[in-house]
Parts: C-alpha cells; structure tokens; sequence
C-alpha cells in the first residue's frame, strides 16, 4: 500500500536523475562488453541505460537480459536456481573476452537477482569480468556473491518501504491510468513497474510452470484493447528520452 502523504513523483524524478548521474560516470570509466539485467525493473533500466549510451553518441554495449526470479514459492522461503536461464542467454552476445560488464538494476535487497544471474552466466562463460553493478541499495554486499570482482556503485540508498521508485516518474492521468485499466482485470498483484515496462515496450516476465519467461502477450492485449496505445507508448519513451538528456546536460555542466 502507497504511502498518501508521500511525494513519489518527486522521489522518482530524483531516482532516475541519481541514477543517470553514476551510468554516466561509469561509461567515462571503463568500457563494457555487455549490459546485463533481470527482471522486470531491469528491464527497465537497462532501456535508461541504453538511452544514456545513445545521447553521448556512443556505441550500445549488447545487452543480455533475464527473466530472473528470487523464490520459487509463494511463501517467498525457497531460493530459485537461476541457472536454468541458462538456455535463454543468447550465446551468439557473447562474442569476444568478457573484461568488463554493467549490470544494472532500480535497487537491490540481498542480491538474489544478480546472484541468480552471475550464476546463469557462469554457466555459459568462463570469463569472469569486473561486474559494475548500478543499484538503489538496501542490504547488498558485493562480497556475498563469491568468485567476482563487482564494484558496486549505489546512487542512493533505498528509501524504505518504497520499491521500483522510478516507476512513479510517468505521468499518471494520461500513461498510466489507460494501461492500468487493461491489465488490471488480468494480473493479480498489478504493479507501476509492470505499467511501465509495458508503455517502455518491453515484455513482462512470468512463471510458466518453474520456467521463467519473458511475453509479449500484455503488449499485444493492451494494442487490442486500447486503440491509441501505440501513441501511448511513444509518448512515454519520448517523456522518458527528454528526462534523461536534461540529467545528462546538468551531469556535464
């Protein structure tokens, strides 16, 4: 349940910004082979970061990204082995030494879903590269996942009992309420980071029989069910682009 007196909107433009602000510090620092992410949020982020890539002209690393999951029960006590995404890594991405990676994500709790992932990879790769892990943290320590270097880069600490902050950032009349409409009535526990993965024309990962996937197929229904939905779409990922190049021009000053 959202807090009512709190200002999220605000709370989400200052999260993106933060986060803006360190993937623009990490690009001028190393070179990456890949973008790696997880998730629904990850998703999410890794579409930021590949912005950020595109306003300084520079050439987008490949990315890889996973439909990651941290438990595989609902009681939330059974950690999911996340190596049997193995299959769903793209082999043909990893096309040269792997020295460095970013691995990007909106927060991180214990590290379930870069260690799922660290653990997925390694069992397609024997490189080990220095992993720059970009997260909001909360409890993460790197030395917790054994046999990588990552260097952990925390544009702010988590704001507590708030999750997928970013997420609030759309603007909600016009974006999110039609979307919210639509996968309301069709997924239990809706949540602004699904909206938003959504309108950013991503796909939505879930649970198919203890095979993580990622579907197109609540993409295709709101483009059945919302006429204009397409132009929501855009709408959102140019709102999105001109947020992103604000932070990086006040990044630059």
């Amino acid at each position: 349940m959202l807090m009512t007196d709190f200002d999220y909107n605000k709370l989400a433009h200052n999260s993106l910004n933060k986060f803006v602000a360190t993937v623009y510090k990490a690009i001028n620092d190393n070179e990456y082979d890949l973008i790696l992410a997880g998730g629904d949020s990850g998703n999410i982020m890794a579409w930021i970061t590949e912005v950020i890539y595109q306003e300084l002209r520079l050439a987008v690393p490949k990315k890889i990204t996973l439909p990651t999951y941290r438990h595989s029960d609902e009681a939330e006590t059974i950690i999911f082995d996340n190596r049997i995404l193995k299959s769903q890594i793209n082999k043909s991405v990893i096309d040269k030494k792997l020295t460095n990676v970013l691995f990007v994500d909106d927060e991180v709790g214990e590290g379930n879903t870069i260690r799922g992932f660290l653990s997925a990879l390694a069992e397609v790769t024997t490189d080990r590269p220095v992993v720059t892990f970009i997260a909001e943290n909360e409890d993460f320590e790197p030395q917790s996942v054994p046999g990588w270097k990552i260097d952990f880069r925390i544009p702010q600490p988590k704001v507590d009992k708030v999750w997928n902050a970013i997420s609030y950032i759309l603007p909600y009349v016009d974006f999110v309420i039609p979307t919210k409409n639509v996968l309301e009535p069709v997924m239990s526990e809706l949540n602004d980071k699904q909206v938003m993965t959504t309108l950013l024309n991503l796909p939505l990962k879930e649970w198919d029989n203890g095979h993580p996937r990622f579907t197109w197929k609540y993409i295709n229904l709101c483009n059945k069910k919302i006429s204009n939905f397409k132009d929501l779409q855009a709408g959102v990922q140019k709102y999105m682009r001109e947020q992103i190049s604000e932070q990086i021009d006040v990044v630059k000053m």
